[in-house]
């Protein structure tokens, strides 16, 4: 049984997400793009205009509701960025002594371990990704009545981490072009799932 409602999760997860295919006015922009004006596009699609927000947030250590990333540079495909970034400040560990009895038997002295407390610190710390490594280009479809911009949320996964950014609804297919300039095998997906 525990198979099937695993299968189940697997299947209304993946198929959730639909693949996309390049558009034509897409394939014009990736075929305009050389080094030199795709550096300057990726500092105009990341930093914060009046159009759109840029860079929104990162998945930096569990810290992504802390999320506040800003830029620190530009260069060939790779931002680097400050956000925060939570580290294991302590962990407790404080074994108790049961008193006399668990369920009939006699256990005195018996020490039981409870899980531990763990405490946390938030720094901020520097941070990069590579636009080289993007594998996924994902649009995301927020509920209606739901508008956290007025804009398009896109996020842009590599193996280890992924990353948000709001551009304005005309920048859209200038930002797919500009992945795919850098990271070519990238699949661009709407929606959620695998």
């Amino acid at each position: 049984m525990r198979i099937i409602y695993l299968l189940m999760l697997v299947f209304s997860i993946s198929g959730c997400a639909q693949k996309l295919e390049m558009t034509v006015s897409q394939n014009e922009i990736l075929g305009k793009l050389g080094d030199d004006n795709a550096e300057h596009l990726t500092e105009k699609i990341f930093s914060k205009t009046d159009k759109h927000l840029g860079l929104t947030g990162t998945n930096q250590s569990g810290a992504a509701f802390k999320s506040k990333p800003e830029i620190v540079s530009i260069k060939n495909g790779i931002i680097k960025y400050v956000d925060y970034d939570e580290h294991v400040d302590l962990v407790k560990t404080i074994p108790k002594v049961l008193p006399n009895a668990i369920a009939g038997q006699s256990i005195v002295g018996a020490a039981l371990t409870p899980p531990p407390e763990v405490l946390y610190n938030t720094t901020r710390e520097e941070f990069e990704i590579d636009l080289r490594e993007i594998s996924k280009i994902r649009l995301v479809q927020l509920p209606p009545n739901v508008s956290l911009t007025n804009g398009q949320l896109i996020t842009l996964h590599n193996a280890f981490e992924a990353i948000t950014i709001d551009v304005a609804k005309d920048e859209i297919d200038e930002t797919i072009a500009l992945i795919k300039f850098y990271s070519p095998n990238a699949k661009v997906l709407s929606g959620a799932g695998l």
